[in-house]
């Protein structure tokens, strides 16, 4: 989940690429982390970064407000799913939506709409 902090307490961020963490959610034992972007302050090609990590990591899903193109290709081409959650939701409120199957899974691009 691209958040932007390191509590539970805190939103999505509505950036893929630039968000300043990841929470890493394991939905079998509900254990989380949340790991810093290596990426954030890069100069290019960020959310295509940000996905290769996903794939290096075995994610199975991702949850964000805003995968640009590059980074939803990369996703989609390893079978990673993709989830909408709107910016600013609370994590919790996240974690929630997905275990109840509410969230939006991406199937196509579609691009920011703010």
């Amino acid at each position: 989940i691209t958040v932007n902090g390191d509590s539970k307490t805190d939103t999505v961020d509505s950036s893929f690429g630039r968000c300043p963490y990841f929470l890493i959610y394991e939905t079998e034992n509900e254990s989380f982390k949340f790991i810093a972007n290596p990426y954030q302050d890069s100069q290019t090609s960020v959310g295509a970064s940000v996905a290769s990590l996903a794939v290096e990591m075995n994610a199975e899903a991702v949850i964000s407000a805003n995968p640009g193109p590059k980074a939803f290709n990369i996703l989609k081409d390893a079978n990673i799913k993709i989830y909408h959650a709107p910016a600013n939701t609370k994590i919790r409120s996240v974690i929630s939506a997905f275990e109840k199957n509410e969230l939006n899974q991406l199937e196509e691009y579609i691009p920011y709409q703010g």
